[in-house]
């Protein structure tokens, strides 16, 4: 058999897979092995979610930070209106 066509093709559908994470070494993965700023590496935690053992929760940071944004930008433009005024 041929061995290119036994190794894995990533695509845009198996990207996020289990299996993608299985072969390839995202950056993602590196940082869950050795850590980043703020967090602390855990390689029995990044080993439990490459055998899918081990999920996050969907993290909702960017919408608090667009709500915390638009809010902020809102009361600066009402100041300004009424600096003007």
């Amino acid at each position: 058999m041929n061995e290119m066509s036994t190794k894995f093709q990533l695509t845009a559908d198996n990207y996020y897979s289990d299996e993608a994470n299985r072969e390839y070494l995202s950056v993602s993965q590196f940082k869950d092995f050795v850590g980043t700023y703020g967090r602390m590496g855990c390689e029995e935690m990044a080993l439990a979610k490459i055998r899918g053992e081990y999920k996050t929760e969907p993290s909702n940071a960017r919408h608090v930070l667009m709500t915390e944004w638009g809010e902020i930008l809102t009361l600066f433009k009402r100041r300004s209106i009424y600096k003007w005024q």
